[in-house]
């Protein structure tokens, strides 16, 4: 009986030293970009650091999240900070584009529905709630969106498969565009982290196919890195950044925003056009505080609305229409 008493000490001992352990080294996660301000189809490039102890995690995964200005999500990724990220609990088993009935498809027009089988194993002993959904890039790797998805729960030691859709916008470019599978815990701005390592599948918007750009270099280990451009049309203001990870038990996250917006667009719905000439030309020569005065008309922020302003103007003149 004193044995197992001992016993039983000790166990408890190295569990909470493990625990200890964790919680002396938590996981820290860093978030960058290029820039903080860029007009859409520039290349955004968030990327990042997971360290542990002040070293490199050379097996972690990152959730990324990008929503605009009105808090509709445009990117949801799962990045490595490595080669080989460690198989979880819950995995993708499979996935690829297909018809509404889960039949394979990999051609489709713009302006119609695309689906994706989306096959997961929950290979815990107990339920497990996952967020599963796919985001797609056309050929010039510009989001177009997000895919439905399930959020809820697996039970335990089953596989559970999803056809979700997601509408091709017809300004989407021609050619190969390519989807990512994710399974989260729940979304990053909800200190959601990734259950696996995403897939990804290939598919084409119409009829004519171009060549893949060639994959790019891998990050060095214990940092992240991707790339991504925004539509045509999408809309000005401030768009928020969120990054989550979890490793050795633990949760960190970090967030940014940056400005998207088109020089010109006064009114901020994503074009210059005359609607804007307006603004500008009931702003003209006029400074803060006169009667007219509208910032919105002031493009290069010199406090007057003069011929810079209209030079600027001109210069992205029927953009993103």
């Amino acid at each position: 009986m004193k044995t197992k008493a001992i016993a039983e000490i000790v166990l408890l001992l190295l569990l909470l030293g493990t625990l200890g352990l964790a919680r002396a080294n938590p996981p820290i996660v860093t978030l960058m970009t290029d820039k903080d301000s860029y007009i859409p189809q520039q290349p955004i490039n968030p990327y990042g650091t997971l360290t542990s102890g002040g070293s490199p995690v050379s097996d972690g995964l990152v959730a990324l999240q990008v929503d605009n200005p009105i808090n509709t999500t445009v990117v949801l990724r799962t990045l490595k900070t490595g080669p080989s990220p460690p198989e979880g609990a819950i995995r993708i088993l499979d996935f690829y584009s297909c018809d509404w009935d889960g039949s394979n498809k990999t051609v489709f027009n713009r302006g119609t529905l695309a689906y994706f089988n989306i096959t997961i194993y929950n290979s815990e002993s107990y339920s497990l709630n996952v967020l599963a959904i796919s985001n797609s890039y056309d050929s010039t790797n510009t989001t177009i969106g997000l895919s439905g998805g399930y959020n809820g729960p697996i039970v335990q030691n089953s596989i559970l498969k999803i056809y979700p859709s997601l509408w091709i916008p017809i300004t989407a470019a021609v050619g190969n565009a390519t989807a990512y599978a994710g399974a989260f815990t729940n979304w990053p701005i909800l200190y959601g982290t990734p259950y696996c390592a995403e897939k990804s599948t290939s598919f084409i918007i119409e009829s004519k196919s171009t060549v893949p750009p060639p994959p790019s270099s891998p990050p060095p280990l214990g940092s992240y890195n991707v790339t991504f451009k925004l539509p045509f049309g999408s809309l000005s203001g401030t768009y928020h950044l969120y990054v989550s990870s979890r490793y050795e038990f633990e949760v960190d996250t970090d967030s940014k925003t940056v400005h998207v917006g088109i020089p010109g667009d006064a009114n901020g719905d994503g074009k210059v056009n005359a609607v804007d000439f307006g603004i500008l030309g009931y702003s003209w020569f006029q400074k803060p505080g006169d009667p007219h005065w509208d910032p919105r008309a002031d493009f290069n922020g010199d406090n007057i609305v003069n011929a810079v302003d209209f030079g600027i103007l001109g210069k992205y003149w029927f953009y993103g229409c």
